[in-house]
């Protein structure tokens, strides 16, 4: 049996979509188009009844395409806590309900602002003793529009003397999305050590 309409794709997965409002939705696009062989028109309708209300919309949800027409459908999430969407929304022609023709699939996951880093360690070269060693790597802004970076190191500095600082500022945001964070220790004995440290937001969430 020949098709009569096609999605493409039949699946928009958002993936991870940073907390936010409304306003500001992250969005993905499916073509609906008809290529029914018989050149008939087609009145098409997408059931949106389990949508979540204020979280996902499909517009257009309803419309009748011509032969060889087709249409572009925006799917747009947006949610102001951490929430899962996984769907299927069934479309119906021709007003026939006993059976959906095709599902479109939406997936998208509400994460709250993260800080991300440019990699999984930071390893300070080996130096002579009383050199001070360092190194540089970078917090990254995941869906912060503006956040101020604060840090925790490890609270015996004699055995971890670890020191912190940003040379360019601290703060991370939409207009700038990496920051140079340098780690520096300097020891006049031979030592050794695995640490931890901690970036902090402004709502005092840490991020190792």
């Amino acid at each position: 049996v020949e098709s009569r309409v096609v999605l493409e794709p039949l699946s928009v997965d958002l993936g991870d979509c940073t907390v936010r409002e409304g306003e500001f939705p992250y969005e993905g696009e499916v073509l609906l188009s008809n290529v029914h062989p018989g050149g008939e028109a087609i009145d098409w309708e997408f059931d949106g009844v389990d949508l979540p209300a204020g979280i996902v919309q499909v517009d257009p949800l309803r419309g009748t395409l011509e032969v060889g027409e087709a249409t572009t459908l925006r799917v747009q999430f947006s949610a102001e806590s951490p929430c899962v969407v996984d769907l299927a929304l069934p479309l119906y022609l021709d007003g026939d309900k006993q059976r959906a023709y095709l599902s479109l699939y939406i997936k998208a996951r509400a994460v709250r602002p993260r800080i991300l880093f440019d990699r999984a360690e930071a390893v300070l070269p080996p130096v002579p003793l009383g050199v001070t060693s360092t190194v540089a790597f970078f917090a990254v802004n995941d869906g912060y529009d503006n956040v101020e970076v604060t840090h925790k190191l490890p609270a015996d500095t004699a055995k971890v003397p670890l020191a912190i600082y940003y040379p360019e500022g601290t703060m991370l945001g939409l207009a700038k999305q990496r920051l140079p964070v340098v780690l520096s220790f300097t020891s006049r004995k031979p030592m050794s050590f695995t640490a931890k440290v901690y970036l902090i937001d402004q709502d005092g969430r840490r991020f190792p």
